[in-house]
């Protein structure tokens, strides 16, 4: 369930963003950049569906000079996942804006962190 969610969000952000997502950083990559991360899971189902409940991480880094373009990014991808995303084998029962951080890392980078909550199901 969660590698069928993960493969979404990247294909959502990739398709509808200009900025590169990542599940792991390569060396030498250029800011600003998405970085998709960790995922918090519980169970979702009923007598009649198996399903799960899933707070999906994203990770955006910019060195610019404040924090605009950080929240800006942030703003997009919550705007961009936010439609009606297509989850390989899953249902959508509800998607909604978990949390949203925007703080300065040491060496003056900008990181926001952007959890969505997806409820997905499949039939049983």
């Amino acid at each position: 369930m969660m590698v069928a969610l993960q493969k979404a969000i990247y294909q959502r952000l990739v398709s509808q963003l200009s900025y590169p997502v990542y599940d792991s950083v390569p060396d030498g990559a250029t800011f600003p950049y998405i970085v998709i991360g960790e995922d918090i899971g519980s169970d979702y189902s009923t007598k009649d569906f198996h399903g799960g409940d899933v707070v999906a991480t994203i990770h955006i880094f910019s060195d610019y000079k404040g924090a605009k373009e950080a929240k800006e990014i942030a703003d997009a991808v919550v705007e961009t996942l936010n439609d009606d995303i297509n989850i390989e084998n899953l249902s959508l029962a509800s998607l909604r804006l978990e949390n949203l951080r925007v703080f300065e890392e040491p060496e003056r980078i900008w990181h926001a962190v952007v959890q969505m909550r997806f409820k997905v199901f499949k039939s049983a």
